[in-house]
């Protein structure tokens, strides 16, 4: 069924698929900031000096990954296997480096001007609802709103 003319009067409807696609400045921005302030205790702990930026946590995930090479470890999955200290510390790091690059994007498909998006279609801005679908009045659900 295709809909040659849509014609909206203003009405929020509850989407009832994918109701949790959401991703709110806020909470990406909030989160940012705690893999930042990982990300500087980790600096500390290597003695890199200066500011933390995504370029300087690259490169220390670079030379982490060399140095176990270098040192010639093994790396392990699975179970009752036990990690070395050295893969232990490059995943670390690598998962900081996966969280950031992620919340980096997140906020690059915002924009400066919206304050939030759906992971299933990023032109959807969310809006809060009255009532939920659990008719608690939370406003943690949202509706998802296409704006032209």
């Amino acid at each position: 069924m295709e809909h040659e003319e849509v014609f909206i009067d203003g009405t929020k409807l509850e989407s009832k698929a994918n109701r949790y696609t959401f991703v709110w400045r806020k909470t990406t921005e909030k989160h940012l900031a705690k893999v930042q302030e990982a990300v500087r205790q980790e600096f500390e702990q290597h003695e890199i000096s200066g500011n933390v930026t995504l370029k300087k946590l690259r490169a220390l995930v670079g030379s982490e990954k060399m140095a176990c090479e270098k040192a010639g470890i093994v790396f392990v999955h699975g179970t009752g296997r036990r990690k070395p200290p050295e893969q232990r510390a490059y995943e670390r790091l690598h998962t900081l480096l996966e969280k950031w690059e992620d919340y980096e994007k997140k906020l690059f498909t915002m924009g400066n001007s919206r304050n939030s998006y759906s992971k299933t279609d990023p032109d959807a801005t969310f809006m809060h609802m009255k009532e939920d679908h659990c008719a608690t009045g939370s406003s943690n659900l949202a509706t998802m709103c296409r704006l032209p």
